[in-house]
């Protein structure tokens, strides 16, 4: 199995949407697709656009930008076409 870096990374240069489970700062789990933007090694963090398919499905159409932790993702799957 590859790395979830070089997983990422491929995300980037395919264009394709990454489903996530992050631990989030609240200590609960959060489940989002995320377009990954840009990744920073040093500081360990992912920029992403957000996308949540069950706030989706409640009313909630946004494509939200965020910074996510590294440390934080507890699965990941690339969502190939």
């Amino acid at each position: 199995m590859k790395s979830i870096g070089a997983e990422l990374s491929k995300s980037i240069k395919e264009q394709c949407w990454v489903y996530l489970e992050y631990h989030n700062q609240q200590g609960g789990t959060t489940y989002f697709w995320a377009a990954v933007k840009a990744i920073k090694p040093k500081s360990k963090k992912i920029v992403v656009d957000m996308f949540n398919p069950k706030k989706y499905e409640e009313g909630s159409k946004d494509i939200i930008e965020a910074t996510i932790f590294f440390d934080g993702i507890k699965d990941y799957k690339v969502l190939r076409m």
